[in-house]
């Protein structure tokens, strides 16, 4: 971890600038041919160069092949009412996603966002939300819309949704 100290709400306060955690996980699977074996390689990385921009980076290795399975990367941009993540999700011989999310508080109790996924292989559309949000103090309310590619129909499905969500502290 690599820390300094910047002025938050008025305190001068710790704030990590990089910050990294990896771990391993072990399998004592006595079933298998091999037996007991180190297995997956966990890695998580953010950088806050600034207090309103952060990237964060997690990538999951399979230590047996010798080769990453997935990645996740993300860029979030907290700026006044504003909050935007730009991502990426890469999962070998999957997928490769691209997805853009946003939410805008137009006053303390009411935001309106959007959610936008892209299949970047075939050029498609997987998920595109929109979504008018009430903050309850304790709950977040959320009406919306979802258009979701189902790839089983090969068709898009449409669906009105409301989501009640408890707030985390």
């Amino acid at each position: 971890r690599i820390q300094t100290k910047r002025l938050l709400q008025g305190k001068i306060q710790r704030v990590d600038i990089v910050s990294m955690g990896s771990f391993l996980t072990y399998n004592m699977d006595q079933g298998r041919v091999h037996g007991s074996r180190w297995d997956t390689l966990n890695n998580n990385i953010q950088l806050r160069p600034y207090n309103w921009l952060t990237f964060e980076w997690t990538g999951i290795a399979d230590v047996e092949r010798d080769r990453w399975t997935s990645s996740n990367t993300d860029a979030v941009v907290r700026y006044r009412n504003l909050i935007m993540i730009i991502g990426h999700r890469y999962t070998i011989e999957s997928s490769s996603l691209y997805s853009f999310d946003m939410n805008y508080w137009l006053n303390e109790r009411w935001a309106v966002g959007m959610y936008w996924r892209n299949e970047f292989d075939r050029m498609r559309t997987e998920e595109f939300e929109f979504r008018l949000t009430r903050d309850l103090h304790d709950w977040l309310l959320d009406f919306g819309f979802n258009d979701r590619f189902d790839s089983e129909l090969d068709e898009l499905d449409y669906e009105f949704f409301i989501e009640l969500t408890l707030k985390a502290y």
